[in-house]
């Protein structure tokens, strides 16, 4: 969807079971990496509300 609206692809870099960390390139026009940024920092919020009372581990991101 951003990327119809924004011209910006999201790209996440593999999952390594060795690192905790997931990071993603934010690649388009700054607006649009803008947005997409803000869309990708709203679910990553919601997912740590969802797991808080449990004991999985939080995510965590950062943007490369």
């Amino acid at each position: 969807m951003l990327k119809i609206y924004f011209k910006t692809r999201i790209q996440f870099v593999p999952d390594d079971p060795k690192i905790l960390e997931r990071g993603c390139y934010i690649i388009g026009p700054k607006e649009g990496c803008l947005v997409a940024q803000k869309e990708v920092l709203e679910v990553v919020r919601k997912k740590m509300e969802e797991v808080e009372g449990s004991k999985q581990p939080m995510p965590k991101v950062a943007f490369l």
